[in-house]
């Protein structure tokens, strides 16, 4: 085995779980292991190659003044740079939990400074290196970012004091180059979110920007963050004042340089914005991403990045802010089991969503869409042609500037609305395309297309709830981001079109959430009423009967009964043994091979599926052996792992890429890891949305708007399948924070139409643009129903609506560990169509789980006993799509 080595501790936190083993303090533990090998080094280097494309294209310049960047050498001296920030001697390379990364091989922010022929001041270099060799964060205590998580002890770095630097080390900076480059550092952790304080400066980070904005001619800023910050000091003069009472720091920020008429005594410093002349987000490259960083200093790579979120001077201008965090029932004070709730109230104004509708563009500072490159396109519409079924562009993009680059045509819709229709957004993204690398001059024609369809609205008020399109004009656009568009054409409609039937399987679209994810009096926020429906925050009074729960009903197992003797067979012996591999050519044996197994064998199937689904060689039924990601492929052992694929960009940055071939590519190469580590089921691409900057696992999200998310996790799935790889999109569904997830399931209390329009549709693409064959069901609760006990979620919508024909497994399986003992009880799990349980340590829950499910089948051997066998055949189902299976048919 491979010697231990530490390259950054927020980097290379080992998950102990798919999504956590323990909320108990006693399993918060932080392991550090070497890389894996792959065998064959052509797989580890396609799939670094891809990896560095992602960052390459994921890149989002955000700034840069008098073209600062790309950098060059004055009288051809070579380029020279000072630079700063404790995140360039340590940089999470990805966040904390099943999504962290680890990696014996990863290029450092100095290595890809080294390769790109950029030299920096080793004087400096070496006095944060020796500083924070003494002060980071060791994984037990909080940094001075103060937020410490489940697998991260800080979401930013401790960051060294600028009393360090003396008068004359500054003077001997300015000699070596009058260009800095400054590094912000953050990320987040699955099991904790990230507090307001969190994506502001801090204190010491404040000093950093006021001191080397006040000593040199050309500051870059590079973010190595997975959260949209607030970075109002990018682009205007900022004052930050840091002041603490009781333990909590108050961070204050206002324009121009009021540091020097300030009359209270609390630390101020003074950020000069036109001495920023460049900035880039550069997320959390991952293993080898670091080096385009180096490359897009010196130019050798172009940043075509656009961001897949907005970026707002302030969170709390977001209507989501008020309801993202630790919301207690009243009832907790008086009751042994202990709930929690979250109320999306924002309905489906998320993001640009609502900036947009509500006129808040003044609240943004970068817009959804948003990315510089270092040369300049122009974007032709050469045709624009639309009928009952489709929209279709043709646009022809030509590099007008003096240096290659990818440019990205954003298409957009505004729909037709007025007061009493259904809610909509004032502007959508419909569908983009990325070009080729063009040389300055050359152009490329991309032709898009997207259904007419894809600009309906759920109502729920329509008969039984159905998408309708109202009538009149949609206007189609094009731009280089939501906020600068132009129209190109319209599709007029000059009546209303109800849609009632699901585009894929034709089956009846009806309300399936409405009476059970809101409550009465829930009111959520209107275009009509803006005002009177801006979501506030709960008082803290708000009782379990104020939601129309009745705590006897929370996660309570089923009293059905039913007849022994109409129960579908068992333990049937055959001459000649069915097999999976009969199963495959015939299906019409389905019926038969199932009728083979006993009660205690599907249990087993069913129960024991903890980073594997467990086989029966008698019958053929192969085992898979699984595990997590989405940041790496990651081997065999589960949370033991000592083998795994190369570590990826976080999906934030390859979301930003706005490449979908790309995305592609990736699904691939993970597909080549897998089979050479021996993974079949990998329990990735995540897909809930970014809700709010604030969210903990955002790194392990794609983007707040549901096309984007979902057009990038499809492309994935496609690319994974086509090399029998098994992928869970996750986390199914509304698990978009982490503060309480798994605290008996946080009541999240959404209507269908966001539930729909926004949460759902990525996984909508997913399954049926990737085709996915596995879907991991959420620790959330929809209303007071466990989402991995939803039959209107995993049966109803999934199978019979959406036509989806693989597992559901759960996220990390907690039965029998909470103040409610049912939640995550296998028995709701198998009724609602949750075939497969994620049992990490099965061996302690054995015994529990074999118990209830006995005892339910011999309750009810009818509905449960069927239940068990369509859970066993989805589980083959999936097992039949994976390389392994059909390596199995040529033995």
């Amino acid at each position: 085995m491979k010697k231990i080595k530490r390259i950054g501790q927020t980097s290379l936190v080992l998950a102990l779980s798919a999504a956590m083993l323990f909320s108990g303090p006693t399993m918060k533990k932080t392991v550090y292991a070497s890389s894996g090998n792959l065998e064959t080094p052509a797989t580890k280097a396609a799939a670094s190659k891809v990896a560095k494309q992602l960052e390459d294209e994921g890149i989002v310049l955000l700034k840069n003044v008098k073209n600062t960047l790309p950098l060059r050498a004055p009288n051809k001296k070579g380029i020279k740079v000072n630079v700063f920030g404790t995140g360039t001697i340590d940089p999470f390379y990805g966040g904390g939990g099943s999504g962290a990364i680890k990696s014996d091989n990863i290029v450092s922010f100095y290595n890809s400074l080294d390769a790109a022929g950029i030299s920096y001041n080793s004087n400096l270099h070496e006095k944060y290196n020796n500083w924070y060799a003494e002060h980071k964060t060791d994984g037990t205590s909080s940094g001075e970012g103060g937020a410490t998580g489940m697998f991260l002890s800080s979401a930013a770095h401790a960051e060294m004091p600028m009393t360090e630097i003396s008068d004359s080390d500054w003077q001997s900076y300015q000699d070596y180059s009058d260009t800095a480059v400054v590094m912000i550092s953050r990320s987040g952790s699955e099991g904790s979110d990230l507090k307001k304080n969190d994506l502001k400066l801090q204190q010491n980070e404040a000093a950093m920007l006021s001191k080397v904005t006040a000593n040199f001619k050309n500051v870059i800023v590079l973010l190595n963050i997975s959260n949209t910050l607030e970075m109002g000091w990018l682009s205007q003069d900022e004052t930050l004042t840091y002041s603490n009472s009781n333990g909590i720091q108050t961070i204050t920020t206002a324009l121009g340089d009021s540091s020097k008429t300030s009359t209270t005594n609390a630390p101020a410093y003074f950020i000069d914005s036109s001495k920023i002349t460049s900035a880039a987000i550069i997320w959390s490259p991952g293993e080898v991403g670091m080096k385009s960083v180096g490359e897009v200093l010196t130019g050798a790579v172009n940043p075509s990045g656009k961001l897949a979120d907005t970026v707002a001077y302030d969170v709390e201008s977001a209507p989501s802010y008020n309801n993202f965090g630790d919301y207690a029932y009243a009832d907790n004070a008086n009751s042994t089991a202990k709930y929690f709730h979250v109320d999306y109230k924002e309905g489906i104004y998320v993001g640009y969503r609502y900036y947009e509708t509500f006129g808040k563009q003044k609240e943004v500072q970068y817009p959804f869409g948003y990315g510089l490159s270092y040369t300049n396109f122009s974007q032709h519409v050469v045709s624009f042609d639309q009928n009952n079924d489709t929209i279709t562009l043709q646009v022809k993009v030509r590099n007008t500037g003096n240096t290659a680059g990818k440019d990205v045509v954003e298409v957009y819709y505004f729909a037709p609305w007025k007061a009493g229709q259904v809610e909509k957004s004032s502007i959508d993204l419909a569908a983009y395309a990325k070009t080729k690398e063009l040389q300055p001059g050359e152009a490329q024609t991309l032709t898009i297309q997207y259904a007419t369809t894809d600009m309906a609205s759920y109502d729920k008020n329509e008969g039984d709830g159905a998408y309708v399109m109202d009538p009149g004009k949609y206007d189609i656009m094009i731009g280089s981001d939501v906020e600068h568009t132009t129209s190109v054409g319209s599709y007029n409609l000059a009546k209303k079109r109800v849609l009632d039937k699901d585009n894929k399987t034709g089956t009846t679209i009806k309300n399936l959430f409405q009476n059970d994810t809101t409550y009465k009096g829930m009111t959520t926020l209107s275009r009509a009423s803006t005002k009177a429906t801006y979501p506030a925050s709960p008082s803290g009074n708000e009782t379990l009967a104020d939601y129309g729960v009745n705590p006897s009903t929370i996660h309570t197992l089923p009293t059905t009964t039913s007849d022994k003797t109409k129960a579908a067979k068992q333990g049937v012996s055959y001459d000649k043994v069915i097999t999976l591999q009969d199963v495959y050519k015939d299906h019409s044996l389905w019926d038969k091979f199932l009728d083979q197994l006993t009660l205690d064998e599907m249990i087993d199937l069913i129960a024991n599926d903890g980073y594997q689904t467990a086989g029966l060689e008698k019958y053929g039924i192969i085992a898979t052996t699984d595990n997590d990601g989405p940041a790496a492929v990651k081997g065999t052992n589960g949370f033991n792992y000592t083998d795994s694929g190369v570590a990826w960009p976080v999906e934030t940055a390859v979301a930003s890429t706005w490449n979908t071939d790309l995305a592609k590519d990736m699904g691939v190469a993970v597909g080549h890891e897998a089979k050479e580590l021996g993974i079949q089921v990998w329990y990735a691409p995540a897909m809930n949305t970014h809700r709010s900057p604030m969210g903990g696992r955002n790194f392990e999200y794609y983007s707040e708007d549901p096309v984007i998310a979902g057009n990038t996790g499809a492309a994935v799935v496609a690319g994974a399948k086509s090399q029998g790889l098994v992928v869970t999109i996750k986390h199914f569904v509304a698990n978009d924070q982490e503060t309480h997830r798994d605290d008996n399931g946080v009541f999240t209390w959404v209507d269908e139409q966001a539930l729909r329009e926004v949460y759902l549709k990525p996984f909508e693409i997913s399954i049926k643009e990737g085709s996915a064959m596995g879907i991991m069901s959420s620790f959330n609760s929809l209303g007071q129903t466990w989402a991995g006990a939803s039959k209107p979620l995993l049966t109803d919508l999934a199978r019979k609506e959406w036509g989806f024909n693989g597992f559901v497994v759960t996220d990390f399986f907690q039965y029998t560990w909470k103040t409610n003992p049912n939640y995550m009880s296998p028995v709701l799990a198998v009724y609602a169509g949750n075939d497969a349980m994620l049992s990490g340590v099965y061996a302690w829950q054995k015994p529990a789980v074999i118990a209830t499910m006995t005892a339910q089948y011999n309750q009810d051997p009818v509905n449960f006993g069927n239940a068990m066998r369509t859970a066993v055949k989805n589980i083959c189902t999936m097992k039949m799509s994976t390389y392994k299976f059909t390596d199995s048919l040529t033995k």
